[in-house]
Order: structure tokens, then sequence, then C-alpha cells
């Protein structure tokens, strides 16, 4: 095939691929353990509040520990949930340019070859744009800072990730299939499916359930959102490495 675009195109989708270890990092479900220890330690702390209230010294040092305590774990919370949204923008953004090089380079191919694919380019086009719009970045710093001082904001926070990349994989998922019959109109192999999805979760019923277990469901909705973009990048991975293998056959 000759075209002087599709090596540079390639070499563009390429560099998007070897990105991935930079913006799909994923996160470690130790983080999970936050909540825990530093709830079984509150609790030890406010039983020696409870018991020492005839000692103001002892009372003070134990007040003054579950304070220290609660600021330690409220910074590494704030550290936890700036690498959830950063890695959201990071991921997205990202994807969305991987996807828009696979366009030209498939554009450029079936034009050399002659096959009519437009129809569905023109589709993939479209949910990018879409994605464009619905997909913006969402500021790590500002709303990990509403959160700390606001703590309502946390909520939004839980229900964008929870949202968003559900419908970013369905997105995804309606492009890869418009990619995969333009791949197999062009003389190349179709895409294969995805393995394991992001599940649907509701945020009204995961919202209930955290108020009444007074905050303990709040430990496996952390773990769900720690845990789907986890399998998405897993799962993504795969796709991005067989797609980058069909379009390096159809550029030879």
């Amino acid at each position: 095939m000759q075209s002087s675009r599709i090596p540079y195109i390639l070499e563009q989708v390429r560099h998007e691929v070897r990105r991935r270890g930079e913006t799909d990092r994923r996160i470690s479900y130790a983080w999970i353990a936050l909540p825990i220890i530093s709830t079984a330690i509150g609790l030890a702390i406010i039983t020696m509040v409870l018991s020492s209230t005839t000692h103001p010294v002892l009372f003070l040092l134990t007040v003054g520990s579950f304070y220290l305590v609660a600021l330690i774990a409220s910074i590494i919370y704030a550290i936890l949930l700036y690498r959830l949204i950063a890695r959201r923008n990071r991921h997205f953004s990202r994807q969305l340019r991987l996807l828009e090089y696979t366009v030209q380079l498939l554009r450029e191919a079936a034009r050399l070859r002659g096959a009519d694919a437009e129809a569905r380019l023109i589709s993939v086009e479209r949910e990018l744009r879409e994605a464009r719009d619905e997909e913006g970045e969402r500021s790590a710093v500002l709303w990990t800072i509403l959160t700390v001082f606001t703590g309502i904001a946390g909520l939004y926070v839980y229900y964008f990730l929870m949202r968003d990349f559900r419908r970013h994989e369905q997105r995804e998922d309606r492009v890869l299939e418009d990619l995969s019959a333009v791949i197999s109109s062009i003389g190349g192999m179709p895409l294969p499916g995805r393995g394991e999805s992001v599940p649907k979760r509701s945020f009204a019923l995961y919202l209930a359930l955290s108020l009444v277990t007074l905050g303990i469901f709040g430990i496996y909705w952390t773990y769900a959102l720690i845990r789907d973009p986890n399998v998405h990048f897993r799962e993504q991975a795969r796709l991005e490495d067989e797609l980058l293998r069909r379009l390096e056959q159809l550029a030879s």
C-alpha cells in the first residue's frame, strides 16, 4: 500500500498505545484498607476519650490523637480521590486521540483500496464528537479540594466516576464495532469483542446502602470505583493491541 500519510498516522497510533503505561495506571486495592483502619483507630480513640475524662492531660492527648488520625486519613483519601479523577481524564483524552488517528488511517486505507467505508467512519466521528463534549476534563485538584472541605462534593465525584466510565465503555464498544466492520471491508480480520465490561451500578442504591449502614457500604463503593477502571484498562489494553495489529497489517 503506497501512501505518504499512512506511515505517519500509524506512528501516531503507536505513540498513543505506548502512552497507555502513563494514562491507564491501575490503582491498588490496598487503598480499601484506609477506611477500615481509620474507623478502627477512631473507635479505639473514642473509647479512650470516654475512659479518660477524669484525667485532663490524658484526655487532651487522646483528643489530639483523634484529630491527628482524622487529618492523616483525610490526606490519604484526598490523594486517592485525586488519582481516581486524574486517571479518568488521562485515559479519556488518550483514547480519543487514538481513535481519531485510527479513523484517519482507515479512511486513507479505504481510499487506496477502493473500499466504501465512509458511512461507518462518519458514524465513528459522530461518536467521537459526542465523547469530546461529554467526557471533558474534570479538574482533579478542584474536586478533591471541594470534597475535603465540603464532604458533599464527594458524592458528585462518586456519581460521575460511576457514570462516566460505563458510558465511555458503551460508546467505545459502538466505535470498535464500526471500526471492525471497516477493517473487514478493507480486507483485514475483524476485531475481537470485549471480554469483561464495566457493570451497571446504581448511584441511588449505593448512596442509600451507605446511609443505612452508616458508611460501611462506602468501603465497597470505593472498591468498585477502583475495580471498574482497572478491569476496563485490562480489557482496553488487549483490544488496543489487536487494533494496532490490524492497522499494521493493513499498512504493510
